[in-house]
């Protein structure tokens, strides 16, 4: 009988008892809704901005995109356009609204002297800041993008070479204005319309000349069809760029 038992103890420690009872369940995790509105931050004009969390589960680090939309747009126009990428590919997204310019636009006012801070570049590190303690995201550190449209265009290589937060950033259908650059070297994105009359193919190409003269080396230009609005390609092709694994960041 004790050559029994004792048999019977030998096989319940064994490395392959554990294996007979089959793979065990993980804990469930819990799914977070998606969030989207107002930012409560506001800037002298008393505009604040808007933003958007994708459903993801509770913990999870999430990419974030700081937007800055056209001349007259606003926040919420900015996300509408990245809203449906956002929750398919899980990114979160916070959009400023611009202050008002003297002649009554809403419009960016961008640095063009070193070091040259302006209150819009103060205001949307604030409703990024909002995003990550208010709203309590996990931000994603290795994909931060800070991007920008037509007139809104300049703010993104404005802060994001500036900030080090910022892992890169896209310049759409807009410019840089080189002086106001700080000494940081993010990978940047390039693009337009093969027909934009505002932004034309040669005028990216000189953006992407000016970059490169200044020392950024990562930076990719891409044209596509249409003119000067924004098509799903594009965006697609931005995210799918931004999002991608490359040999310093983990796989997604």
């Amino acid at each position: 009988m004790a050559a029994i038992l004792l048999g019977m103890l030998l096989a319940s420690c064994s490395p392959g008892a554990e294996d007979l009872r089959g793979p065990q369940p993980t804990p469930p995790q819990h799914l977070l809704s998606e969030t989207s509105g107002a930012l409560s931050t506001t800037n002298s004009a008393g505009r604040s901005g808007s933003f958007l969390i994708p459903e993801h589960n509770a913990g999870q680090a999430l990419p974030v995109l700081l937007g800055f939309h056209a001349t007259g747009g606003d926040g919420a126009g900015f996300i509408s356009a990245f809203s449906e990428l956002a929750r398919e590919q899980g990114f979160a997204i916070a959009a400023p609204d611009s202050r008002i310019s003297p002649t009554g636009e809403f419009t960016w006012e961008v640095g063009t002297e070193p070091n040259e801070v302006t209150p819009d570049y103060l205001h949307a590190l604030n409703c990024l800041n909002e995003l990550e303690e208010e709203h309590e995201l996990n931000i994603e550190l290795s994909a931060v993008l800070a991007a920008g449209y037509s007139g809104g265009a300049s703010s993104a290589p404005y802060l994001a070479s500036s900030e080090g937060q910022f892992t890169a950033f896209a310049i759409l259908h807009g410019g840089v204005f080189p002086g106001g650059l700080g000494a940081l070297r993010p990978r940047g994105w390039l693009s337009t319309g093969e027909q934009d009359n505002l932004r034309s193919p040669d005028h990216m190409r000189g953006h992407l000349e000016s970059l490169t003269n200044l020392g950024f080396t990562d930076l990719e230009l891409q044209i596509f069809a249409g003119g000067h609005g924004l098509g799903s390609t594009e965006l697609t092709a931005l995210v799918q760029w931004w999002l991608r694994p490359d040999d310093s960041t983990a796989q997604r």
